[in-house]
């Protein structure tokens, strides 16, 4: 055991990424006003579309969350799942459609029909429509760490104001380490939720054989450790994301975290009574499926 923690100081010191500095995160997230001022998740309703991000702007938001994927011809843009078939009228792996072929399919159809006939967006065209709006940016990203990565150093490079206006968000530390190598200076968040790998948000088995149950409960125990012990040092972020549930059951130690001069952003918080909550009494910043004060919106799948 000594030699393993003796080997586990040795490569953290080594290979670690000195920690960012959390002012600029405070800068950054002054901006939502500890809550007052949602951030959209998914950009609103519907979501990763430039109407949903016009919505959410009029309903209060001074914030948006949006996710990257990329297409069989490798354009970047907005979508939460590898393939279309939840959100689109289409079918299919976006990694498997062209740009060409994913701009035919309607992205608002299913949420109603005074919302039919958004497209999916590029990834520069939903920054051009943040700066015209004045929103700040959460980019989450999930895979294709390469494309990512020559996505975001172009971007940055013709745009380095967007230093300032813009957080690459992953619950994949793999994919934050490489960012946080490729850009130092970039702000940086880690996404957490506890039991992720054995249930649902809602608190449902992934898997139904006992084992894989068991076997992939330890393994969320040893990351709950990592990220309360190293990881987030190890990664050098000043910006976590916890699930909400894990605030408001205290399975977080909010006040150890602020200690440790790291900022706090919670997802997904729709109900009135818990906007209130992180708002008025814990003063956090939140993502929310519906930046209307007063609409209540069921829980999207994660």
């Amino acid at each position: 055991m000594s030699g393993f923690l003796f080997f586990k100081l040795m490569y953290s010191y080594l290979f670690s990424h000195p920690k960012f500095p959390n002012e600029k995160v405070k800068t950054f997230l002054q901006r939502t006003h500890n809550g007052v001022c949602p951030i959209a998740h998914r950009g609103g309703k519907p979501e990763n579309t430039l109407g949903a991000f016009r919505r959410s702007k009029e309903e209060g938001a001074c914030a948006v969350e949006m996710d990257l994927k990329f297409t069989r011809d490798g354009h970047p843009v907005l979508l939460h799942d590898p393939t279309v078939d939840r959100t689109s009228n289409g079918r299919g792996a976006v990694s498997e459609l062209t740009l060409e072929e994913v701009r035919k399919l309607d992205f608002g159809i299913k949420q109603g029909a005074e919302l039919t006939g958004e497209r999916i967006p590029t990834l520069r065209e939903a920054v051009d429509l943040c700066e015209e709006l004045d929103l700040l940016m959460f980019l989450d990203i999930k895979g294709d760490s390469q494309k990512s990565l020559r996505e975001l150093k172009n971007l940055l490079a013709e745009r380095p104001h967007l230093y300032d206006q813009l957080a690459v968000v992953s619950a994949f530390p793999h994919l934050l380490y490489k960012i946080r190598s490729a850009g130092p200076e970039l702000i940086t968040g880690l996404g957490w939720r506890q039991g992720v790998l054995q249930t649902y948000p809602d608190g449902r088995p992934r898997y139904s054989e006992w084992w894989k149950h068991h076997l992939y409960g330890i393994a969320d125990r040893l990351l709950t450790w990592s990220m309360r012990t190293w990881l987030w040092r190890f990664l050098g972020v000043s910006l976590m994301l916890p699930f909400k549930n894990d605030i408001l059951e205290k399975r977080i130690d909010l006040k150890r975290w602020e200690e440790r001069n790291v900022s706090i952003v919670t997802y997904t918080v729709n109900k009135v009574e818990e906007k209130e909550y992180f708002r008025e009494v814990l003063h956090l910043p939140f993502m929310t499926d519906s930046c209307s004060p007063e609409e209540v919106v069921p829980e999207k799948p994660h």
